[in-house]
């Protein structure tokens, strides 16, 4: 992979999603990949991110790239902007897995969705 390829995974472009959502709140793009932390850039950033996991094929570690952050922080970042918004992870892990099944891709999220689904029609 060349440098920066991350940038342009199939589905939507990761730089297109930070330009649009800071754009939505009134920042820059460069605003949007600071490492600076103050609380008017966390909160759309960690909105960012969480694009970037459901509407991308990047993996965690590339979506950190494009933010210049480590896989963990993105994971907080997903984890925090579900918490702060009432997202159901289940949910959101399914709704995942849908979009990676439309892609042709396959992911553990998707076998323990399936596998999830499956207990549950059972006890019902």
């Amino acid at each position: 992979m060349i440098e920066r390829d991350y940038l342009f995974l199939p589905g939507r472009p990761i730089h297109a999603i930070i330009a649009e959502v800071g754009q939505k709140y009134g920042l820059t793009y460069s605003e949007m990949i600071a490492k600076r932390r103050q609380l008017y850039l966390v909160g759309p950033r960690h909105e960012a991110i969480w694009r970037c996991a459901m509407e991308t094929t990047a993996s965690l570690p590339e979506i950190g790239r494009a933010f210049h952050r480590d896989h963990t922080t993105v994971l907080h970042a997903i984890r925090a902007h579900e918490v702060r918004n009432g997202i159901a992870s289940d949910e959101m892990k399914a709704k995942h897995a849908e979009r990676l099944k439309s892609c042709g891709l396959r992911s553990a999220h998707s076998k323990m969705v399936r596998a999830s689904n499956a207990q549950a029609a059972q006890e019902i």
